[in-house]
């Protein structure tokens, strides 16, 4: 049996589109339209067009689909897929067919921006004028966010289900990482990136010279090499050597007031450009939905209910995001975090903190299992990636 979807044929944003809810007459999320978005660049012009139409008509076909439940009967355009369409899904490969699953998972998986928006909206909390916390007390609370951590069991969910057994402890939730899918995991991921960090190095110690011509386009294709990995697609325009160039300083110079380009994608982008950092540095790390989730819950857990938490964690801010238990319900009124670098930097101090936390022999926390199989010391990428899934 064939499932028809609802075309959705307008010039709206994503975002608009997203946001507004369903009706009878169309899904909005489930549709042509934001399916077509998704799965290119151009997430805010519209695709269902007849000129779409006309250049895949082997593989999707047009249809009317009877809306019932109104007093009249309505017919909704909607497509199909054709049976040339179902046939070149049947004689695919089991392992061409995950791999085309997998990519449409990290699509759905990933931080999605439109407009200068992501596409679940936390309703705005105030933003609080950040008051600089003594140095001890910044201690202290990443001491007692790797304590929480460690010791609280962790039920690894995709999708909203359960996965695996249960875990408990920092090694145990590092081996539990994955990203977009279960079958992609911590060894998996830190290999497919070894290439990309490596090429990060190499712009991040001669961007404080400016580029030449050639290291200019390295950077674009590292970049959308970058965006792609995360699936967090960016406006073209701002896809160039300049913008890059601005957030590579910007990180570098670990600096709160950057004007550079902020949001889902970039940070990804500060957080590589800063890796070869982890000894003799300021590393980044990747401020997103999940990350920020996974701190903010973690200090809320630690503060009373009339404690403003600028006061305890200065520039921290949420970052919204949709998927697994995001967005999660707050006690405290917690100031944005979305494209602010300084929220940036003072979330990656902070877990620059607690990497420190776990690497302080007096606290007695195990080393970070190494993806070969030995152990070494934490680092803010391993760190990280704990707190992606915490904040899941």
């Amino acid at each position: 049996m064939q499932v028809a979807m609802p075309l959705l044929s307008v010039a709206e944003s994503l975002f608009s589109l997203l946001e507004k809810p369903a009706t009878l007459e169309t899904d909005r999320a489930w549709s042509l339209e934001v399916l077509c978005r998704l799965a290119s660049r151009r997430r805010n012009t519209m695709q269902t067009t007849p000129q779409f139409f006309a250049a895949n008509s082997r593989w999707l076909r047009k249809l009317d689909v009877r809306a019932l439940g109104r007093r009249a009967e309505l017919r909704v355009n909607h497509a199909a897929l054709t049976q040339d369409a179902l046939d070149v899904w049947s004689a695919m490969s089991g392992t061409d067919r995950d791999a085309a699953i997998a990519a449409a998972r990290q699509v759905l998986e990933a931080d999605i921006e439109s407009a200068g928006h992501l596409c679940a909206v936390l309703p705005p909390m105030p933003a609080h004028d950040p008051v600089a916390a003594p140095v001890d007390a910044q201690q202290e609370l990443a001491a007692s966010l790797v304590a929480l951590i460690h010791a609280a069991e962790l039920q690894p969910t995709y999708r909203k289900k359960p996965f695996g057994a249960p875990i408990r402890g920092w090694p145990a939730r590092l081996h539990g990482y994955f990203w977009p899918a279960p079958a992609h995991g911590y060894a998996h991921v830190t290999a497919g990136l070894e290439k990309l960090l490596a090429e990060a190095e190499v712009l991040a110690l001669a961007a404080p010279h400016c580029w030449d011509a050639p290291l200019q386009k390295r950077a674009v294709s590292f970049a959308q090499a970058v965006f792609a990995w995360g699936s967090v697609p960016q406006d073209e325009e701002t896809v160039t050597a300049a913008y890059i160039l601005q957030v590579f300083l910007a990180a570098l110079e670990n600096n709160p007031l950057a004007s550079a380009p902020m949001n889902s994608g970039w940070t990804k982008v500060a957080a590589f450009a800063t890796a070869h950092l982890e000894r003799t540095g300021l590393p980044h790390v990747i401020w997103d939905s999940r990350v920020a989730t996974a701190i903010i819950h973690r200090i809320e857990q630690t503060l009373a209910e009339d404690v403003d938490p600028a006061s305890v964690a200065p520039a921290i801010g949420t970052v919204p995001g949709r998927g697994g238990s995001r967005p999660r319900p707050l006690k405290l009124r917690w100031r944005g975090g979305y494209q602010r670098w300084d929220t940036q930097v003072a979330g990656s101090a902070l877990v620059r903190r607690m990497r420190d936390v776990l690497n302080d022999p007096s606290f007695g926390y195990p080393a970070m299992p190494l993806p070969d199989g030995g152990t070494g010391p934490w680092t803010t990428r391993g760190v990280e990636m704990v707190l992606f899934m915490d904040g899941y």
